[in-house]
């Protein structure tokens, strides 16, 4: 399927699709617009797999899923409850998910990859040349609940991110591996209100890893960062900003909860370093607690906020923390 105009509105009672119940590849989505408005529910989605709406029946071959393609010259704006989303319920492979803009607004809206067989979930890739806005619950989700591996997600939101009440996941339920996430901004991005970035295992799969790039400030306000692992190690958490790191009532933290798998390690280096009533943890259960290095000019912590690499079982793990200033307390 393939869209080629100057403006394209999707409403709630329109999708586009494609799909394989067989063992052939799905078709692709491609869009190319100078603005796309998906709004009201709107769907465009690709699959691996079909489900007969009226027996409920799910036939699945090996075919893959397609791929979806959208790119804007302009603005691409998605509200209430529209999403895009690439899956696949058996052996096939979901299809990768690739959106360009010059902005992207979501609010109340999804951008989803989900692998629910043996097959492995698609890449999210998201460039925007100036900002992405998520607002509202807006989600990015990489997902496997089966064998299969999860996609990877790669944000580069151009000039700021910023997420509100809003989510950026990768997550593996199954065997397989949690994929990783790259966030990338020039100038600053900032979470407040309950947003979080995540990259978890709850089965036998690693954790992915999860880097952010936020050029030069990161605000943090009611949010977190986090990857976790059931049993298996857990994820590396890399934050790099020039200016200034800023955590107010806030997490950064990496987790194993049983087993004997490893703490991940944290990583954060910027000019100031500011922790309000906040926490930066790496730990583990069974295996070693993971590794915290802060690289910083200045480094002010409220006595509130704590540091902390251990295990319940295992290991400790180290913080380092280089910085002429490490408690101001006052």
């Amino acid at each position: 399927i393939t869209i080629a105009t100057d403006m394209l509105t999707i409403d709630g009672v329109h999708t586009i699709s494609s799909s394989t119940s067989s063992d052939g590849t799905g078709g692709t989505v491609g869009i190319v617009a100078d603005s796309i408005t998906l709004e009201n529910g709107a769907e465009i989605r690709t699959r691996s797999g079909l489900i007969d709406e009226q027996t409920a029946e799910l036939y699945v071959g090996t075919g893959d899923g397609g791929d979806i393609d959208i790119q804007a010259n302009n603005e691409i704006v998605m509200t209430s409850g529209s999403s895009i989303s690439a899956s696949s319920l058996g052996d096939g492979l979901a299809g990768n998910i690739s959106v360009t803009a010059s902005t992207l607004d979501m609010s109340g809206s999804s951008m989803t990859s989900e692998a629910e067989g043996t097959g492995n979930g698609g890449n999210i890739s998201v460039v925007a040349a100036n900002t992405v806005n998520m607002v509202n619950d807006a989600s990015i989700s990489a997902s496997s609940l089966g064998d299969g591996t999860a996609g990877s997600i790669s944000l580069d939101a151009g000039s700021t991110l910023g997420m509100n009440s809003s989510s950026i996941t990768s997550e593996a339920e199954g065997a397989g591996d949690g994929g990783d996430i790259s966030v990338v901004a020039a100038s600053a991005i900032s979470m407040a209100n309950a947003s979080n970035i995540s990259a978890s295992s709850l089965g036998d799969g690693l954790a992915g890893n999860i880097s952010i790039d936020a050029g030069k400030t990161f605000n943090m306000t009611d949010s977190s960062i986090t990857t976790q692992a059931v049993v298996s190690d857990g994820g590396d958490i890399t934050l790099v900003a020039t200016d200034m790191i800023y955590l107010n009532q806030s997490e950064i933290t990496t987790s194993v909860e049983s087993g004997v798998g490893g703490g991940g390690n944290i990583d954060i280096d910027p000019e100031f370093v500011i922790l309000k009533q906040s926490n930066i943890l790496a730990n583990a259960f069974g295996g070693p607690g993971g590794n915290i290095n802060i690289v910083a000019g200045n480094f002010i912590a409220t006595p509130d906020s704590s540091v902390d690499a251990s295990s319940a079982l295992g290991i400790d793990g180290t913080v380092n923390i280089s910085s002429p200033d490490e408690t101001v307390s006052e």
